[in-house]
């Protein structure tokens, strides 16, 4: 029995059917509409039932409906972009349907409808930027002939993480108490009339908007310039910046663009930051013979149906060290070092819009053409925004290469929450130490690879012994069929 009292009626409901409510009362009875066509009567003792309610998704004057909120597309989700609709006012809608596309911080994802009904109304508009979780985006009538009732509805704002916190400070300016200032300083300004000695000049400075807004343009700093004004009380006026000399030449208006952040580069710029700045980074590097390598790919290929990159090889190398070794598969904790059994590699893959790191699951019980087949469909998914959640997340070790790209050595930035990010360079031919050589020296297919660890999980010594490892794996590559 549920009992709300308004004014002076008393409105009491039974829950019975399932979801259904009826009221019972004996004046002031209301008749609520909702999406229940069948309520069922049924009397309670000394209570005569005069009118009856059933329970409804929404206590309005409007017809039966559902207002979809934005849901959370992927657990780091905060905010979210409505691409495109899917479904046009009319449509009718069935349970999986997707209604819009959406996206997210790290993919494109489709918003699917989980109830069955017509579309009524759109209430954010395709293209809109920065949507909450949780924000009204559309409306999904019961019937078709009530999609007109809504063509006016007003979506309920919801409030963003920055509103409340700006709300939370809002009570302190209240309290002070600067309005009986004004009646200290007025009468200061009947004084001047006695005939007192000249306005001494503060340490403010007085800027005309104009000249400020000029100064914003032409990059000047008015403080640091400190320079005297000809306007009134010695105000900065806009001539008074012509007789600024900068030393150093500023951008013209229009010499820039001003690419707004998506919602990737958003969070690739947060997790970079958190991680370069909160995790010990250390760098331990080696190069690596990769002429066998290069021959074993030249034999593979030639099979029909065959197509193995270098990446491949090293993707199952890495994988097959950690299995002999699997210091580095650990992430740190603040109460412990969490190793992991299952040994699922990131492959750092650059798109259009970013950085994102699809994952090869269990890579070291796959074989090479696999892996090969794995990593074509996660990458062309990554170019085309459709990576799902899973195929993103759950990575224990990352692998960044940009040999494709002809860089021979560089640092990467470990991807939290893993310990360890192997940053490999290009393959090419340099001159090695060779015995049997006239020259004592012979060409040979270098790369050189660095491997960024966390060190309150690895230590140097851990990162130089795997890295050992991983060079005897791809020197002598037959040793990957163990």
């Amino acid at each position: 029995m549920l009992t709300i009292r308004r004014g002076a009626s008393v409105y009491r409901f039974a829950r019975i059917a399932g979801s259904r409510l009826l009221q019972y009362g004996r004046s002031n009875a209301r008749t609520f509409t909702g999406l229940t066509t069948r309520p069922i009567l049924r009397p309670m003792p000394n209570w005569k039932p005069e009118k009856f309610v059933v329970w409804c998704r929404n206590y309005s004057d409007l017809p039966p409906h559902v207002i979809v909120k934005l849901p959370a597309l992927s657990p780091t989700m905060e905010t979210g972009t409505i691409n495109s609709w899917e479904k046009e006012v009319g449509d009718e809608v069935e349970q999986g349907d997707v209604l819009a596309s959406v996206e997210t911080d790290k993919a494109t994802m489709d918003m699917e409808s989980n109830k069955d009904g017509f579309f009524a109304a759109i209430l954010v508009e395709a293209g809109t930027k920065e949507v909450a979780i949780g924000q009204e985006v559309c409306i999904l009538a019961e019937e078709k002939e009530d999609i007109a009732a809504f063509k006016d509805y007003k979506p309920t704002p919801v409030a963003k993480k920055e509103d409340t916190a700006s709300k939370e400070p809002a009570p302190q300016p209240a309290p002070p108490t600067p309005q009986v200032a004004p009646s200290t300083p007025q009468p200061a300004p009947p004084t001047p009339q006695s005939g007192p000695p000249p306005v001494t000049p503060s340490s403010r400075t007085f800027v005309s908007p104009y000249a400020r807004t000029v100064a914003k343009e032409r990059g000047i700093d008015l403080q640091a310039a400190n320079i005297q004004g000809s306007g009134a009380f010695g105000s900065i006026v806009s001539s008074d910046l012509d007789r600024i000399e900068l030393s150093v030449a500023q951008p013209v208006v229009g010499d820039f663009e001003d690419i707004p952040h998506s919602q990737t580069r958003k969070t690739i710029a947060r997790r970079l930051t958190e991680s370069k700045t909160s995790i010990p980074h250390y760098y331990v590097t080696y190069d690596i013979n990769m002429s066998t390598v290069l021959q074993l790919r030249k034999e593979l290929n030639a099979l029909p149906d065959v197509k193995i990159s270098v990446n491949d090889i090293i993707i199952k190398a890495v994988a097959n060290t950690i299995r002999l070794n699997p210091v580095v598969n650990c992430e740190w904790r603040d109460d412990m070092i969490r190793r992991h059994n299952k040994i699922n590699i990131s492959v750092a893959v650059d798109t259009s819009k970013g950085l994102i790191t699809p994952v090869v699951m269990a890579a070291d019980a796959k074989g090479l053409k696999q892996i090969n087949l794995d990593m074509t469909t996660l990458r062309n998914k990554a170019f085309d925004g459709k990576l799902k959640p899973e195929e993103y997340q759950g990575g224990t070790f990352t692998i960044s290469n940009l040999g494709m790209k002809g860089a021979r050595h560089f640092t990467a930035i470990i991807n939290p929450p893993q310990a360890c990010i192997l940053a490999v360079g290009t393959v090419e031919k340099r001159p090695v130490y060779c015995e049997d050589s006239e020259h004592g020296f012979k060409m040979a297919d270098m790369m050189t690879v660095t491997m960024s660890s966390d060190h309150r999980a690895v230590d140097g010594a851990q990162a130089a012994d795997w890295l050992q490892q991983l060079k005897s794996l791809l020197e002598n590559p037959s040793l990957l069929l163990l």
